[in-house]
């Protein structure tokens, strides 16, 4: 039987994971924060809201977060890197292919059972999504 791509939903790990690759993405997208740059300190405001639909219920979470490390000294320049995006509804696999995790499949172990398997594909690069 050849392997058949399950819809699945998206669990709370998937949709935590699929965020966060999202920011990581802003963020690389911000020449401040290169591999290479050494910073003393930093501090972030970060505020996030997710609506989660769930077989006709939403449920909403509002973080809003504040963070910093390091020593500041006053003379030091200042540089300031801010993203800010949406992420707007998308099927569950659409979700994960995008994100680099792994999709579920539908296929038959050694002994012929239905089995849930996942499979791995590579994450799609940031200048081919659309």
């Amino acid at each position: 039987m050849a392997e058949k791509v399950l819809s699945i939903p998206l669990s709370g790990l998937e949709v935590k994971t699929a965020i966060l690759d999202k920011i990581g993405d802003a963020l690389n997208r911000d020449c401040y924060l290169n591999n290479n740059a050494a910073f003393s300190h930093f501090d972030a405001h970060v505020k996030i809201e997710l609506r989660l639909h769930d077989v006709g219920r939403v449920d909403e979470v509002n973080v809003d977060s504040k963070a910093s490390a390091g020593e500041k000294s006053d003379n030091e320049f200042l540089e300031k890197a801010e993203a800010e995006f949406d992420i707007g509804p998308q099927a569950p696999n659409e979700v994960r292919e995008e994100t680099g995790q792994p999709i579920p499949v539908e296929t038959k172990d050694t002994e012929g059972r239905s089995v849930i398997k996942t499979v791995k594909y590579p994450k799609r690069s940031a200048r081919t999504r659309a």
